[in-house]
């Protein structure tokens, strides 16, 4: 009995040891480029985010507050380079402006797709004409890089600052332990168009010899860019934001909860 429990805590621990694993893989991508993550609600976008700067333990800027080394909130008004916009560049006629932000501290915007929906694409030329920009030369001018997380369908979020994302992640499930911990498991695209097609890994067939498979799969990712799942745990103890932010943006201050 003692060796079989023995054996399970290990097999757990080794579980726990990749996720950690592949925490800090997302967290080097999230380094080295803008990242988008969406999927359905309630699925850990916002966990992933978490987990990520949490790992980072670097100073950041965001539309939500998730703890650690938050340098201070930022709005969607803050993802602009001075009143400069494409035409300034296109025509010759850039304007200097101040510095405003820390060099190398990425920014982490949440629930993009309501702030930066797909839909309303004239709306958002004329309210954040300079967003696409900022976040095209973001690597010039600071050094650093802008994340977005959304709900729904890959092409959600507002197109022009859509083709700026390096990696995507879809969030696929998310498992609660209260108090202990999140499980969580989201999908790697390495490119644009498989994240807008949902495709899924390649699966392995059984019935073809392993040289076919590899040579398969090869010609798989060849064609559509690395895909995969990967799992990651997100520790209580770890979770800083405040899961249910925009409900004190919508109600009354003096608004309770109705339960049923």
């Amino acid at each position: 009995m003692v060796i079989i429990l023995l054996i399970l805590i290990a097999i757990v621990w080794l579980m726990l040891m990749k996720m950690e694993r592949n925490a800090k893989e997302i967290a080097i991508s999230f380094k080295s480029g803008n990242v988008g993550v969406f999927g359905k609600k309630r699925k850990g976008k916002d966990v992933l985010f978490q987990k990520v700067i949490a790992v980072r333990r670097e100073p950041y800027y965001a539309t939500l507050d998730y703890g650690y080394q938050l340098i201070y909130k930022i709005t969607p008004n803050a993802l602009k380079l001075g009143k400069n916009t494409y035409n300034d560049f296109i025509n010759g006629t850039i304007k200097t402006f101040k510095r405003e932000f820390v060099e190398k501290r990425d920014f982490y915007i949440s629930d993009a797709g309501n702030i930066f929906p797909s839909q309303y694409r004239k709306e958002l030329e004329l309210k954040y004409p300079g967003a696409p920009l900022f976040v095209s030369l973001q690597g010039h001018a600071y050094d650093s890089n802008t994340h977005f997380n959304w709900n729904g369908a890959y092409t959600r979020l507002w197109d022009k600052l859509r083709e700026q994302i390096d990696d995507s992640y879809k969030a696929v499930i998310r498992i609660v332990i209260p108090k202990i911990c999140i499980f969580a498991k989201y999908r790697y695209f390495e490119k644009p168009e498989t994240a807008e097609l949902n495709l899924l890994p390649y699966k392995n067939n059984r019935l073809i010899d392993s040289k076919q498979n590899k040579s398969l799969r090869n010609q798989y990712y060849a064609t559509n860019g690395l895909i995969k799942d990967m799992w990651i745990c997100v520790y209580w103890k770890q979770l800083k934001y405040d899961t249910r932010a925009f409900e004190k943006e919508l109600f009354d201050t003096d608004s309770k909860r109705i339960k049923g």
